[in-house]
């Protein structure tokens, strides 16, 4: 299996932010996403970049980083959930 995915998967973050996360006076900042992905456990961070930037499937990342597919599934999950929180009182400020 190639290390190196066919079509990067980059799309607008706005198209992925609830539309109730940001309001008039609020905006995110890629750099501070960036801070906050950067932020998160080595695992979390890892399974997230390559599922959600990368394009990779669970199958192919449990393969990678040596994982089981539901090793990658929970940390995609809590990463997500880690992010949303941070975002979230981002926000709230």
């Amino acid at each position: 299996m190639s290390k190196i995915k066919r079509t990067p998967k980059f799309e607008p973050i706005e198209d992925h932010i609830p539309s109730d996360w940001v309001d008039w006076g609020n905006h995110l900042d890629v750099e501070y996403l960036e801070k906050a992905i950067q932020s998160l456990p080595e695992g979390y961070r890892s399974v997230f970049v390559l599922i959600e930037v990368e394009g990779y499937s669970h199958k192919e990342v449990a393969e990678l980083l040596n994982i089981s597919v539901g090793t990658s599934k929970s940390q995609l999950f809590y990463a997500k959930k880690r992010l949303r929180k941070v975002i979230t009182e981002l926000l709230d400020v």
